[in-house]
Parts: C-alpha cells; structure tokens; sequence
C-alpha cells in the first residue's frame, strides 16, 4: 500500500501518488494498511478538518478510529453512493454543505481501488473527481491495497448471485446458509461481509488458480446438492 506523506523536507514521499509531478520522491514502509491511511491521511490535512470517504470506505468502517487518532482529530466525512464509488456530485454536496466555521474544512477525499464491494474506479472517473477535488482545493488520497486483479471470474458459472459486479480480486456472493455451512465444513475460510452482507471471498498474491478451482467445485456441488 502506497500513500502520500511529507517528509521532513516537505517533498512528496509516494512515487505513486506523485507519479503526475516532478519532485523527488521516496517510499516508506509501515506496519500494515491502517498505519500507511492514516500517517497519509494525518499528513494531508489538520485536527480541524475532514476527510470525504464513502460509507463503506475501509478507512471509517475497519480502522477503529486510527485516521482521526493520528490526524489528531480529523473528522472522516461518510458519503453514500452506489457500487461503493464517490461521485463528483456527492464530494461538491458535503463540500458546500455548510460555511460557518464550526463545520470541520473538507481536505482530503479518500479513494479506495477497488473499492470494499469489489468494483474498480475507471480512469475517466477518477479523473473528474480529481478534477472536483482541485476546483474545491481538495487533496486526494488513494487506498491501494486491493490494486492486484487477480480472480475476476470467482464467481462465474455457480449459478449463484453475485452482489456487485466483479471487477477485482474480490467477489460477493449470496449462498444459501447450508452452501455457506457445507463449505466451513469443507474447510473454506471467508466471512460474511458486515457492511453490505453476502459472503465475501478474496483473493491474495499466493493464491493459486487450482484453489479458485476447488472452491467453484464445492460451490457448484452444496448448490447442486441443496437446490
């Protein structure tokens, strides 16, 4: 996971989130991806603002309050919006929300690609909300972790539906409660996905074809067997 974040010379330090820029960078390593959000995020804004970030962003909903404790009390602004995506609309609706001054500053948009639900930001929609981010002097901050596509066809020929469109190395799957059953019995490790429910079913750098393989195969055969 890559994240821009200031160094003590206060030159850009992600080649990733500078790639567009000419100033020198480097890359730092943390502990995992809570650490590499919210030093990023921390370093992109002050206590008194805020960070637009969808409802379902990983940074609000799995990062136990680590972004506002490491910003020093940064607000994270939640967002609705479909498929998991934010939207230009919706970033320039809690950007205009309010003035007074009692209405913490949004600073930073935070991305997630792909997204919690599976589905990937095109580059013309990454585009236009950074395009709104700069009209609105806003800095963007980009969520790497799930970057690799590496099982968009898990979910493909079972039969069963799929929650959201596949897109990633994520999939969300509605199973019958004996299929999910019969599959823990079989040894398979996935949960229930909290935010939007359906299993959910990811994918990591070591897993192998003949895995996704094996699993399509349970799933077809506790379908077959319960339908």
């Amino acid at each position: 996971m890559c994240a821009r974040m200031a160094t003590t010379s206060g030159r850009c330090a992600s080649p990733i989130a500078c790639a567009s820029c000419s100033r020198p960078t480097a890359t730092y390593f943390v502990f995992n991806g809570t650490a590499a959000n919210s030093l990023a995020l921390a370093a992109l804004c002050q206590p008194y603002h805020s960070v637009i970030c969808h409802q379902l962003a990983h940074v609000d909903t799995d990062e136990c309050g680590a972004p506002q404790f490491f910003s020093n009390g940064a607000k994270l602004l939640a967002v609705a919006g479909e498929q998991g995506k934010l939207t230009p609309a919706s970033i320039v609706e809690v950007v205009t929300r309010r003035t007074d001054i009692h209405y913490p500053k949004p600073k930073v948009v935070t991305l997630t690609q792909a997204t919690e639900v599976g589905t990937v930001y095109r580059p013309d929609e990454l585009r236009a909300i950074a395009n709104t981010a700069r009209e609105h002097g806003l800095r963007v901050h980009m969520d790497g972790a799930r970057f690799a596509n590496a099982v968009a066809g898990l979910a493909q020929g079972t039969g069963l539906p799929t929650l959201f469109p596949v897109q990633a190395n994520g999939v969300f799957v509605h199973l019958p409660s004996r299929v999910e059953d019969g599959l823990r019995e079989r040894g398979w490790l996935f949960y229930n996905f909290i935010a939007a429910g359906g299993a959910r079913f990811m994918c990591g750098w070591d897993t192998a074809p003949e895995t996704v393989d094996r699993l399509l195969a349970d799933i077809r055969e506790l379908a077959a067997e319960f339908a």
